[in-house]
């Protein structure tokens, strides 16, 4: 018969007993034999391939890397070329500049505005008016020639100010003249003997509106002379 040590049961049976942490105690056979199961478990597990990433493939022995592809060369739009797409330019060739048009491009008008006063306005003859005359281009506004671009009445005491529009580029007269009537435009093709032109030169090359202001225009008796009629502008004024 075989006999049963008791002690040895005692510790075999304390040997599965979980100590307070809830493992098993570090000296008891159960937990030395489990070592070498759980690193066997550890390394089997490694051992799987992670279905959830893919490694990069790697590339084959002796095979030179792939050197990244050059860019396709820039080809105009045909919508800007009339159907043809022209060449891409040459390395190092000098942008084309596109010249503007329309907005950019400087007016074909220039907008003025001027004020002054008509001296020895108290020599005025009885039922007359002083008139302002204002002319474009080389030919003054004393020229029988010349380009009236507009006039307008003074004051009683000879105060003016007026807007014109002139064609641009273009040199400025200014000219006083005494005639008969008092309604708007009366006696304008009628002869003056009383008339003058500003001193100085003006000339509306200018972006924006032009103001020239203290025009003083001396009047003197002068041999009978006929303003021109008005002509305006060669290019339409904008509408107001």
């Amino acid at each position: 018969m075989f006999r049963i040590n008791k002690p040895a049961a005692r510790r075999g049976h304390e040997a599965f007993r979980l100590d307070r942490t809830g493992f098993l105690p570090w000296r008891s056979p159960a937990r030395r034999a489990s070592g070498p199961i759980l690193a066997g478990l550890c390394l089997l597990l490694s051992a799987c391939p992670d279905k959830g990433v893919s490694p990069p493939p790697s590339a084959a022995p002796g095979s030179a890397p792939s050197a990244a592809l050059p860019a396709a060369p820039a080809v105009a739009s045909p919508q800007n070329t009339g159907g043809a797409a022209s060449p891409a330019p040459a390395p190092g060739a000098a942008p084309t500049i596109l010249k503007s048009t329309g907005y950019f491009e400087k007016p074909s008008l220039c907008e003025i505005e001027f004020e002054g006063k008509v001296k020895n306005a108290d020599k005025l003859p009885p039922k007359h008016r002083f008139w302002i005359f204002v002319a474009q281009g080389k030919a003054d506004c004393l020229d029988p020639a010349a380009h009236i671009i507009g006039r307008t009445v003074t004051s009683a005491t000879g105060e003016f100010s007026f807007e014109v529009f002139s064609d641009w580029a273009q040199d400025i007269t200014f000219c006083a003249a005494a005639l008969p009537g008092q309604e708007q435009a009366e006696g304008m093709d009628k002869p003056s003997t009383l008339y003058g032109k500003a001193s100085g030169s003006y000339h509306a090359e200018a972006m924006g509106e032009i103001v020239w202001k203290q025009i003083d225009v001396v009047v003197k008796p002068g041999p009978a002379h006929v303003f021109p009629a008005l002509k305006g502008p060669k290019a339409s004024p904008p509408p107001k």
